[in-house]
């Protein structure tokens, strides 16, 4: 493994460890801060619609690097990491 590779699967576990984060905060104290602020039901129910679509894709992008670095001998696999770190 080089050492491009291991700086991408830890900045994949970094990016996958705040997707986490980010998701538990979503789900358990993101409601409750959109109530103390007087916002109709229907808006907060999109609002963690939102946060759960963006936390989802952080985990994917995250998962996607992941599997990038760890086939870095593969064909074109240079291509695959600059696009996924851009």
């Amino acid at each position: 493994m080089t050492t491009l590779s291991r700086w991408l699967l830890v900045l994949a576990g970094i990016s996958g460890a705040i997707s986490g984060g980010i998701g538990a905060i979503g789900a358990h104290s993101l409601p409750k801060q959109l109530e103390k602020r007087g916002l109709a039901p229907e808006v907060i129910a999109k609002k963690l619609d939102q946060c759960e679509l963006g936390v989802r894709y952080q985990m994917v992008h995250a998962i996607a690097l992941a599997a990038s670095a760890l086939s870095s001998r593969a064909a074109g696999s240079r291509l695959l990491t600059t696009g996924s770190v851009l």
